[in-house]
């Protein structure tokens, strides 16, 4: 079995399908010169919680969302510049700041913010594998210490439907409130879909009061599922008509795989970079994750796929194997769900583990699957590092984060 920060070998036709995991060291020095500023302020507001609003009204501004990945990226590419200069220990301090701001991406809003912090931290979540092998003691003690303050900090998929809802029930609140709503609801049955003429009838027969309510009352079955472990969450909805549907919020259920997925992988990576940690100041591994407390890790994280406890670890020889249950929740002896790195994705369905160093790992630079921006950051996302990234000027500011 591969050790930690092993890396898969993969086909020569899936190697390079981006431009940008190609580029030099030079271009990506230049992009970095122009985009310093950005990450000087972006670093001052990491000493703070990020106060992101809440998302809770469909007029609220959001515009940091549309291109807040370009600020990942370039931390993301920072990082990989240092990698290539052989200073592993501040590339990984780089990749951890992608992380930090791809997290805080989710806070105060929904499934966009959601989506878009999944695919931010993936990106981050994958270099930093890359590392883990290569930083010192000191550098993994203090990469474990601010990847527990991120994960602890994430929201949990029933925080983030929660305010999903407050965004749903307010836009179809608006939407009930246009003088000719009916009928532009009829409008949208078009002739191909069946029981037209009565879904047609009950939008101008349906209560606007009950619609309204029955639209809460989908999204609290959904958050009450969500706070259940993986495995219990199972609900499926079977609406009685299709104009039920229109008015109901969709099945959440592969968002919260994605988002199990990627908490995953960063509870692995911490526990991979404490147990390298251990490894350089004891000479080997310790038999159980329960030696890396309190000197290593402060407690053991969860496996978001199983119903309680931590990820399985056995050693191997003079390495080890470090996994999650996976989407399957279910114990298959470390076996990937994935075999190596490469574009085709696994889903809630597939069968295996999510093993530590092996799944959805990268190989070395140049062939790196991530997609740096072309250009410096626009003026609209300076502008929200500078006055709603914390930055210590809101009231009451909680103290410094790691």
């Amino acid at each position: 079995m591969p050790g930690p920060g092993t890396k898969p070998k993969i086909p020569a036709d899936t190697a390079i399908y981006d431009p940008y995991a190609l580029a030099t060291l030079a271009e990506k020095q230049a992009l970095l010169k122009d985009n310093l500023d950005v990450l000087k302020k972006a670093r001052l507001g990491f000493r703070y919680e990020c106060l992101v609003p809440s998302i809770r009204y469909t007029g609220t501004d959001t515009v940091y969302v549309y291109n807040i990945d370009q600020l990942s990226d370039i931390f993301v590419l920072e990082g990989q510049s240092k990698e290539l200069l052989g200073n592993w220990n501040d590339a990984l301090s780089s990749y951890i700041d992608s992380i930090r701001i791809a997290s805080d991406t989710a806070h105060g809003g929904g499934i966009e913010n959601a989506d878009k912090s999944i695919t931010m931290q993936r990106i981050a979540n994958q270099n930093a594998w890359v590392a883990v092998n290569h930083v010192d003691a000191a550098t993994a003690h203090l990469a474990v210490k601010r990847l527990s303050a991120i994960i602890k900090n994430a929201p949990s998929y029933a925080d983030i439907l929660q305010e999903e809802s407050y965004h749903e029930i307010s836009e179809l609140a608006d939407e009930l409130k246009q003088k000719d709503w009916r009928i532009e609801w009829a409008r949208t049955f078009s002739q191909g879909e069946q029981r037209i003429i009565r879904n047609r009838i009950l939008c101008f027969t349906a209560s606007k009061r009950r619609m309204i309510e029955f639209r809460k009352r989908m999204f609290q079955e959904h958050i009450l599922n969500a706070s259940k472990p993986y495995p219990l969450d199972r609900i499926k909805f079977q609406f009685n008509s299709d104009f039920k549907d229109t008015i109901a919020p969709q099945d959440w259920y592969p968002g919260r795989f994605s988002w199990e997925y990627i908490r995953t992988m960063n509870g692995l990576l911490m526990t991979s970079l404490a147990l390298r940690a251990w490894k350089l100041e004891h000479g080997n591994y310790p038999k159980s994750l329960q030696g890396l407390m309190p000197n290593y890790l402060d407690k053991l994280p969860n496996d978001p796929f199983a119903i309680s406890g931590t990820f399985k670890y056995h050693l191997r020889g003079s390495s080890y194997i470090l996994y999650s249950l996976g989407p399957d929740s279910r114990d298959n002896g470390g076996k990937p769900v994935i075999q190596a790195f490469c574009p085709s994705p696994f889903y809630k369905s597939s069968k295996g583990d999510i093993v530590a160093g092996v799944t959805d790992v990268p190989p070395a630079l140049p062939h790196r699957l991530v997609k740096p921006p072309a250009r410096p950051l626009p003026r609209e996302i300076k502008d929200w590092i500078r006055e709603d990234y914390a930055l210590g000027a809101h009231p009451g500011a909680p103290p410094p984060m790691p």
